[in-house]
Order: C-alpha cells, then structure tokens, then sequence
C-alpha cells in the first residue's frame, strides 16, 4: 500500500504456506509468518526490506507452525 492502507497491492511471496500474519515496521521492512500447506505443522518466516517487492523466505522451522508476528 502506498496511502496508509487504504488500497493494498497483492505481493507475491511463495508458495506452499499458509501465510498467517504480516508485521511492517515502516514501509520498507516487514516480516509474514505462516504454516505448511502440506503437514500444516512447519512454519515460515519471509522478510522483506524494499515493501515487498523481493522476499527472503526462511522455512527451517519443522514441527513450529507460525501463526502471528508483532514488534515491540
């Protein structure tokens, strides 16, 4: 989204997940969570540091399904 949010631009990020939650710190870095589409039992964790444009996709998390993300 460019206007606070009121119209959002669908982003590709992979396949293969569930994604369950999105957290951006400002406009350029963010990070989505998610489970396997296959066991639903593994979790993802995709960043981005250019407002979703290009995504960095971690999945290393076997058996730790990811639901939310939140910074504090």
């Amino acid at each position: 989204t460019t206007n606070g949010g009121m119209i959002w631009t669908p982003q590709y990020v992979g396949s293969g997940f569930h994604y369950m939650d999105v957290s951006f710190v400002n406009e350029n870095y963010g990070i989505v969570v998610g489970i396997s589409t296959v066991e639903n039992k593994n979790g993802i964790i995709a960043k981005t540091s250019n407002g979703g444009i290009d995504w960095q996709i971690d999945n290393n998390f076997e058996d730790n399904a990811l639901y939310s993300i939140s910074f504090g």
